[in-house]
């Protein structure tokens, strides 16, 4: 667990409720194997932020979910929707990014 609360930036029509739900239902798909609502390029979080820099990826990896994904498995994130190892890597840090989400004093920056 991070020493300090995070900061997080949303499009203004957005809460800390709406980002905490987003990562819920991301782990729901990728623990359900036959799935198919986030199979395309974008994931729950893409409305939430203005900008790929904006996203939880940003401020849990400090890199974009394509960065990481063309790092690690040598595609882009909408490809590996359904590679088991790309869904293991995700089961295993989402709940930690909900954990991070949950805690006291996380505060939400609205734009727009």
């Amino acid at each position: 667990m991070r020493k300090n609360p995070i900061t997080i930036r949303v499009k203004s029509r957005f809460t800390l409720k709406d980002v905490i739900e987003a990562v819920e239902d991301l782990i729901l798909y990728y623990n359900q194997s036959y799935a198919k609502r986030y199979d395309g390029i974008n994931c729950s979080l893409c409305r939430l932020f203005f900008s790929c820099k904006n996203c939880l990826w940003g401020i849990f990896h400090h890199k974009e979910c394509d960065y990481i994904a063309q790092k690690r498995f040598g595609t882009d994130a909408g490809s590996l929707k359904k590679d088991k190892k790309w869904r293991a890597f995700r089961i295993k840090e989402l709940p930690c990014w909900l954990q991070e989400l949950k805690r006291p004093g996380v505060k939400v920056n609205k734009w727009g």
